[in-house]
């Protein structure tokens, strides 16, 4: 009774409703093909949602609803939903890879599907295994409350993987210039000695952004090159960001970030990402007394083999307008005095009119500061 009582007050209590749509290009572990089934969990709950085996495919339709409970005291205690993929067999399962799927837009947006598409697998356990870890899973989320539970939801049908026509594999240079950050966790005291580590999610191959004393908010303008080498664009890897605060004896974390390349791949010589990313905790339970907070600006171009030899510069980061465009709302303005003393009520009171013709009794200040503040709302 007293826990039941303890979780009304959770700030999270609903169910995470799912489908496992399909696989794509998973690893082989029979010869050459598998027989994948899943097995999907929120840890570190006890529930599980165990998927049935496709026979004798690496590239599965599952096709697949089901559902897991989600009871958490705060938001910033908020798990991700995992998904294994293993192949069955009478003597034993052999490891296929998992991913962790970030659900914090969900339960943001109950009653929204929010999570809708492929994500890469990882070798998350580094079973000793013959053939590597590969492959994508399709997952589609949406976070329904206890109180909305008997409303029905529905998924949208599952988008086309974003292929170009023709396209094998992926062979050149990203381009990567990491700009600044801004409102990191403190991780020493009240500051931090952040540094960035840049790699590509599951692949060899990293350069690391120097630390800079005593900032929460750095400004590297550092740039660096990762080699991209894989026979086909369907196992495209992320960039992985890591940020850590440096210390002598071991480093603390600070947040990360996973950056989808497809769209730099697909425009080749040209500075596709030019914006700002939030930090998450990628990395639970490494994060200290602090959370995990901020956001690293990002810019990142490939060079493929036909555009090697051009010029190439990164833009200046404010160029390309990261936010979607937005409706404008008209501006109010209204004068504003401030004053750092009381004045006698002898003193006869001034007016100032806004926009909207309302009248404010303002007092002319005999000391201090002076002045109008002109304020604009863009949005929120």
């Amino acid at each position: 009774e007293a826990k039941a009582k303890a979780a009304e007050s959770y700030e999270v209590r609903g169910v995470l409703r799912f489908a496992l749509v399909r696989g794509n290009e998973l690893r082989a572990a029979d010869g050459s093909t598998s027989d994948p089934a899943a097995l999907l969990t929120i840890p570190p709950f006890k529930g599980e949602v165990k998927v049935p085996k496709e026979k004798t495919t690496l590239n599965p339709n599952w096709n697949f609803n089901g559902q897991l409970t989600l009871e958490v005291p705060k938001m910033d205690q908020l798990p991700k939903l995992r998904c294994v993929v293993r192949d069955v067999d009478l003597a034993g399962d052999d490891y296929m890879g998992e991913c962790l799927v970030d659900i914090t837009e969900c339960v943001k947006n109950p009653m929204k599907v929010m999570v809708d598409g492929d994500n890469l697998l990882e070798d998350v356990q580094k079973k000793d295994i013959d053939t590597p870890v590969s492959g994508t899973v399709y997952l589609q989320a949406v976070y329904v409350p206890y109180d909305q539970l008997s409303t029905s939801t529905s998924f949208p049908k599952p988008k086309e993987p974003r292929i170009p026509e023709g396209a094998t594999g992926v062979d050149g240079i990203m381009k990567i210039k990491i700009v600044s950050a801004k409102n990191l966790r403190p991780a020493d005291g009240d500051t931090s000695d952040p540094l960035c580590v840049v790699s590509l999610q599951g692949a060899k191959g990293s350069f690391k952004v120097p630390k800079l004393k005593k900032t929460l908010n750095p400004e590297w303008n550092h740039e660096g090159e990762l080699k991209i080498s894989i026979p086909k664009l369907q196992n495209l890897p992320k960039l992985l960001l890591c940020l850590e605060d440096a210390d002598t004896f071991g480093n603390d974390y600070l947040g990360g970030c996973l950056i989808d390349l497809l769209e730099c791949v697909e425009n080749p010589g040209k500075c596709q990402i030019n914006k700002e990313f939030s930090l998450s905790d990628l990395k639970p339970g490494e994060k200290g007394d602090n959370p995990v907070s901020g956001a690293v600006f990002v810019q990142a171009a490939f060079i493929d083999q036909a555009s090697k030899n051009n010029p190439f510069a990164f833009p200046s980061p404010n160029v390309i307008q990261t936010d979607p465009p937005i409706d404008r709302q008209p501006t109010s303005t209204a004068t504003v005095k401030v004053e750092e003393e009381k004045v006698p009520e002898s003193d006869k009171p001034l007016t100032t009119t806004t926009d909207k013709k309302e009248t404010t009794p303002v007092v002319e200040p005999k000391k201090g500061i002076h002045g109008s503040l002109k304020v604009k709302i863009i949005r929120a």
